[in-house]
């Protein structure tokens, strides 16, 4: 048959999508065109269950007629979890770095101890001018509140952090840089897909280097 149905497992198989594997070969091949057509950023944490049983024969998965579930570091897919927060503040009181509140470290240390190793949380500007417009224009209110993920993980901050077609650095309207934006700066002022970015980032890595980072150490 060749075509096989997947989808990510926790959603509705409708969900999902059909795809022709007979022409694959190799589970590490196919394991790197679903992440393609799914968006998984690592390939190799992708495993497949049929019926709630792992299948992790090739010839397996091409015999199957029915759905197969697509796991991700063996579990499901799954909302970031986060504190709910209040109205209209969103977590102004639990940990949102963006806003001014007491016992800021305290405060994200308490919340990686609850959720793990990745958590949102969300604010919305109200009592602003940028809070007060969106309220009254909708066209706006994408720019009036901002979801914030944090994380301790150093696995996942390197994914975040690599620049790849996954992950970007821009600088979007609700950021307090955003004012100040300027393509030509290269580094914290522009965004990666401005040319001045790749140019400055040829030359930050032997400044900030392991070696260079164990000369500055004892001076910081």
């Amino acid at each position: 048959m060749g075509i096989t149905l997947f989808h990510f497992a926790g959603e509705d198989p409708k969900s999902g999508l059909e795809l022709d594997i007979s022409h694959v070969s190799d589970l590490e091949v196919l394991k790197q065109e679903v992440a393609n057509h799914f968006g998984v950023v690592v390939p190799e944490e992708i495993g497949f269950q049929s019926k709630g049983a792992e299948v992790e024969e090739l010839t397996a998965l091409q015999n199957i007629y029915d759905p197969v579930a697509i796991t991700v570091g063996g579990h499901a897919v799954r909302d970031v979890p986060g504190p709910e927060g209040l109205p209209w503040v969103g977590n102004y009181f639990e940990g949102d770095k963006t806003m001014v509140f007491p016992d800021h470290l305290g405060n994200n240390l308490r919340l990686f101890e609850k959720y793990g190793g990745l958590f949102k949380t969300t604010s919305l500007l109200v009592g602003t001018q940028r809070g007060s417009r969106a309220l009254t224009d909708p066209a706006y209110s994408r720019c009036s509140g901002s979801t914030t993920y944090l994380t301790n993980d150093p696995i996942i901050a390197q994914i975040g952090l690599s620049e790849t077609e996954f992950f970007s650095k821009i600088i979007v309207p609700n950021h307090p840089l955003y004012p100040i934006k300027t393509p030509d700066a290269g580094v914290f002022l522009a965004d990666s897909t401005d040319p001045s970015w790749k140019i400055v980032h040829k030359f930050m890595p032997p400044a900030l280097g392991p070696k260079a980072v164990r000369h500055h150490a004892p001076i910081m």
